[in-house]
């Protein structure tokens, strides 16, 4: 069906704001609506957030400011509803580029948060559309993940007893495994968007892949390099705040800034690598797995210490 006449005018209601009129075709509404709900907000958040890191006055941003920023989110979320077009792109009904909604949402969540751990995303979230459970399992891994970094410092300390060092790794084993599982769902669903496992046995632990000939296995998926980005953007916050600290000399901060910049690109370094990855994919150039971790430290019946532990408890 051809649509030669000019799109009509709709009025989108958001968090972020209450309301703006954007033209856009019908076909567009309800997607351009979702991706507001999922990723807009903590996007503009990214956005303001950098830009009165720039100016080195937060919240001093003038109305003007303002509103320049959240046209510019308007503006990218408006053109992944267009590039994820369903009559041109069937499978994955997902923005293109990936990379830059979740770099923004690691860097929202932490903003908010102004320190490790950041908030869980809201159980609601996890919903039948697909977007939405997507940005639920990746704001879960970037929670444990955080929860992890916070833990680490915790466990590093020299002054406290053995009993408090001793709980600090064992909640370093549960978030691990949490966070672990939160990549595997990542997987799950995208390749399942792809087309490129068994519906029915990707949440099993012997998914069936469904490679298209010709098509490069990938040994690294999609959720590891979103994991990888996680870490990095948690790097990436803790050496910032190495830049601005008062009580340390010149040096520390200039060498700090140097770091920052190196681990940005670094970042951008995966952010291109996961694009190109879900292209690929989608185009039948490549395709990767959903690998389970299986990891046996934590499971009483595969750990042999812990077996060994349980049978001698039964025999006293």
């Amino acid at each position: 069906m051809r649509h030669d006449s000019a799109p009509p005018s709709r009025t989108i209601h958001t968090q972020a704001c209450s309301h703006f009129t954007i033209p856009v075709h019908r076909f567009y509404e309800r997607k351009v609506a979702m991706y507001h709900c999922a990723i807009a907000a903590p996007l503009e958040t990214a956005l303001m957030f950098r830009a009165t890191r720039m100016l080195g006055q937060r919240n001093s941003l003038t109305p003007q400011h303002r509103f320049r920023l959240h046209r510019a989110s308007h503006q990218i979320i408006l053109d992944f509803a267009r590039v994820c077009d369903l009559r041109k792109h069937d499978p994955m009904p997902l923005p293109h580029p990936l990379s830059q909604p979740i770099i923004s949402y690691h860097d929202a969540s932490l903003a908010r948060a102004d320190a490790p751990p950041v908030a869980a995303p809201d159980p609601a979230a996890d919903s039948e559309v697909m977007l939405h459970r997507l940005m639920f399992w990746i704001g879960t891994n970037h929670h444990f993940n955080s929860k992890l970094w916070a833990e680490e410092d915790l466990a590093r300390r020299t002054t406290v007893s053995d009993s408090e060092i001793a709980a600090n790794k064992r909640a370093i084993d549960k978030y691990n495994q949490a966070r672990n599982d939160a990549t595997e769902r990542v997987d799950e669903i995208l390749l399942t968007e792809l087309h490129l496992v068994d519906a029915a046995s990707a949440h099993t632990d012997a998914p069936v892949s469904k490679a298209p000939p010709h098509a490069r296995l990938n040994s690294e998926t999609a959720g590891s390099i979103i994991d990888r980005m996680s870490i990095m953007a948690l790097k990436i916050h803790a050496m910032r705040l190495q830049v601005e600290r008062t009580d340390v000399d010149a040096a520390h901060r200039s060498s700090s800034k140097v770091k920052v910049d190196k681990l940005i690109e670094q970042r951008n370094d995966l952010a291109s690598c996961l694009d190109a990855l879900l292209s690929d994919s989608l185009h039948g150039r490549a395709y990767f797995k959903v690998y389970r971790q299986f990891k046996m430290y934590n499971d009483a019946r595969f750990n042999p210490a812990l077996v060994a532990e349980q049978a001698a408890q039964r025999k006293s």
